[in-house]
């Protein structure tokens, strides 16, 4: 009886640790599209660190900010660039693959 009970309890553990690393995790290991979408939303959050590294020269009166980039700005691009960077990359045009791009590109964004 104690070891039905040990194994469900090893079963359930395996279970949500599967559910909390979420769908991007074996996404990112099955798609070469979220593969791509994600090396693209990390570019958006290195050219974010360098944006705020160039707003710390800014006068603090300037109204210019050059490191702001939100999910639903990189989402809209990489929605937009999918044709471009899927069809670059040999990968075929789906619905799921766009989706796994875009997703990507937030993952990859809010990676750092």
């Amino acid at each position: 009886m104690r070891i039905k009970n040990v194994t469900t309890a090893v079963c359930s553990l395996l279970t949500l640790t599967i559910l909390l690393t979420g769908c991007s995790e074996i996404r990112k290991a099955t798609s070469d599209a979220y593969n791509i979408g994600y090396q693209t939303g990390q570019e958006f959050a290195n050219l974010g660190d360098f944006g705020t590294l160039v707003n710390s020269y800014l006068p603090d009166d300037s109204d210019t900010s050059f490191g702001d980039f939100s999910e639903e700005d990189v989402a809209a691009y990489c929605d937009s660039v999918w044709f471009i960077s899927g069809l670059s990359a040999g990968i075929i045009n789906s619905t799921e693959n766009k989706n796994d791009f875009v997703s990507g590109c937030v993952d990859g964004l809010n990676s750092k």
